[in-house]
């Protein structure tokens, strides 16, 4: 599991002690962003829009949840 995570870059090995050290190569961000686009590609053509009304549709979102997410659409630079 962890060589298939370092050859994806998303892991780093330090090996010069006895036990070897592993660290995440990646901020987790940035490492649910690379899955989600992963999802969108083979699930949904590449398009976030359908993927995100699937998930929107499926969960329970509290008045804060939806205000939350209005803030955030309203920030998108366009």
């Amino acid at each position: 599991f962890l060589d298939r995570l370092m050859e994806k870059q998303f892991v780093k090995v330090d090996k010069t002690g006895f036990a070897h050290q592993f660290f995440a190569n990646v901020s987790r961000e940035e490492f649910v962003g690379l899955q989600l686009k992963g999802i969108a590609a083979s699930h949904f053509n590449g398009s976030f829009v359908p993927m995100l009304m699937s998930l929107v549709s499926q969960a329970k979102l509290t008045k804060a949840d939806r205000a939350a997410i209005e803030k955030l659409i309203a920030n998108i630079p366009q």
